[in-house]
């Protein structure tokens, strides 16, 4: 069985940039994301708190009529595509991974957000 860890985002709300924490359940930082300041693909890296390693970066395209983003690995590789579809009820995002297709579906306020893989297995977050 496949434990689910649930992870919550924090954002500096007084900051130049967009900065994000994301912490645990016990409320560990494990986690933390920066933003460039003058970026034209809103450039987002993923880091890991303990040693500043980067994880990920996100992209997002440019010039585009819905937001669609780029996830890359440290060493540059893309492993991920978001593709944010239209919708006006909710948020959602279909995401295609190496390790899969993924939809992810907020509520009406895009708050909480769950994932559906294969159209069958449902897993939770907040």
């Amino acid at each position: 069985m496949i434990t689910l860890k649930r992870f919550y985002l924090k954002q500096k709300i007084f900051a130049i940039t967009d900065r994000y924490k994301v912490f645990d359940e016990n409320q560990i930082v494990h986690y933390h994301i920066d933003s460039k300041l003058f970026s034209i693909h809103h450039k987002m890296d993923f880091y890991l708190t303990s040693d500043s390693t980067l994880l990920y970066q996100l992209k997002r395209q440019v010039l585009t009529l819905l937001p669609k983003y780029y996830i890359m690995d440290a060493s540059g590789d893309e492993i991920a595509v978001i593709h944010k579809r239209l919708s006006f009820l909710s948020h959602r995002l279909d995401i295609t991974s190496k390790l899969g297709n993924f939809t992810m579906v907020g509520d009406f306020l895009g708050a909480r957000f769950r994932r559906r893989i294969k159209r069958t297995n449902r897993f939770g977050f907040s």
